[in-house]
């Protein structure tokens, strides 16, 4: 499972002149987003103790990793795009994330 901790310096949208850091995760059959830490950490503990269970690879990541809709674009598009099944769990409302579910 490949899940990143953070993306630096993505606050929203990007500082005047600079640019917006992408998240580059490899396509996984499964995908699972969520606004939850702690879902990400208890995946990442059950698979690392049976790493079989799912029987393919998966990829995680917080939502707060794709706040900008440039990075949301690029994420779907290079990740999720090759997801036979993608899961999200959304913590506060669909205002939290509305342009990713949008998209997605």
């Amino acid at each position: 499972m490949h899940r990143l901790a953070s993306v630096p310096g993505l606050s929203g949208d990007a500082p005047e002149g600079g640019s917006v850091p992408y998240v580059e995760q490899p396509p996984a059959p499964v995908v699972l987003l969520s606004s939850a830490d702690t879902d990400l950490l208890a995946l990442q503990t059950l698979l690392n103790r049976r790493p079989n269970l799912l029987g393919v690879e998966t990829r995680a990541l917080n939502l707060a990793a794709l706040a900008h809709p440039a990075v949301i674009d690029h994420y779907l598009a290079t990740t999720v795009s090759q997801a036979c099944l993608v899961l999200v769990r959304l913590l506060g409302g669909r205002s939290h994330w509305s342009y990713g579910i949008e998209q997605l």
